[in-house]
């Protein structure tokens, strides 16, 4: 009987010591301001992840430049901030990776990969044809730009 007691005991406990192994985090989202980038837009990236082994940490990586509301934060380096803001410095496409880190040392890794395009104002309106002008109200400065989208019903031929 002790022996079946000592045999169900220890089947018990490995059972407890396999369901409480620790696993990697698991990343559950990601986000991007903006799919589509010109070069100097800040841009708002964000990784969701969870974790059998709080508390989680980020290390954010690309090239660029990033931003955070943290006044300690370096890229590279393990932050809290499952949140940054990138810049991009140069046209092509380019990626950013942002490895979340749990208790235990386990990691997982998020790519966002990005086509920086370079600015100009056809990429920031994406339109047929482009309008300035001068709003008259304005003391300074006051250039307006809008867009103008073909429409062929409008269109007098």
């Amino acid at each position: 009987m002790n022996r079946t007691v000592s045999c169900a005991v220890m089947f018990v406990l490995v059972c407890l010591m396999v369901a409480c192994s620790s696993s990697r985090p698991e990343i559950t989202g990601a986000m991007i301001s903006d799919t589509h980038p010109v070069v100097g837009q800040r841009v708002l990236l964000r990784v969701y992840a969870q974790s059998d082994n709080p508390p989680l940490r980020y290390i954010w990586n690309g090239s660029g430049i990033f931003q955070s509301t943290d006044k300690d934060f370096r890229a590279g380096q393990p932050t809290d901030r499952y949140y940054v803001y990138w810049i991009p410095s140069r046209v092509g496409t380019r990626t950013v990776m942002c490895t979340v880190v749990d208790d235990d040392g386990n990691e997982e890794t998020h790519h966002f990969t990005v086509k920086v395009r370079q600015r100009s104002l056809e990429t920031l309106l994406d339109a047929d044809s482009v309008i300035m002008a001068k709003d008259s109200k304005a003391l300074t400065g006051g250039i307006l730009a809008g867009t103008l989208v073909a429409h062929p019903e409008f269109l007098d031929y």
